[in-house]
């Protein structure tokens, strides 16, 4: 679900030509780059808004959908 949204995110923010020049420079790095990403945010999301039971859960749930 999660990919699902950023990927439309990308898809508006940047036309066709742009992104496959993005996807060229960045090919080897764009796992790296989601997942420090994905990271924070869901650090900032725990130390801000998610008890610790739904912790569990909502990284279960990231896991299986990354």
């Amino acid at each position: 679900m999660l990919r699902i949204l950023l990927r439309s995110i990308y898809r508006n923010l940047f036309p066709a030509r742009i992104r496959y020049l993005l996807n060229v420079i960045f090919n080897h790095f764009e796992v790296n780059i989601f997942f420090i990403l994905s990271e924070r945010l869901i650090m900032t999301l725990y130390n801000y808004k998610l008890p610790k039971s739904m912790w569990g859960i909502s990284v279960k749930l990231f896991h299986n959908n990354v």
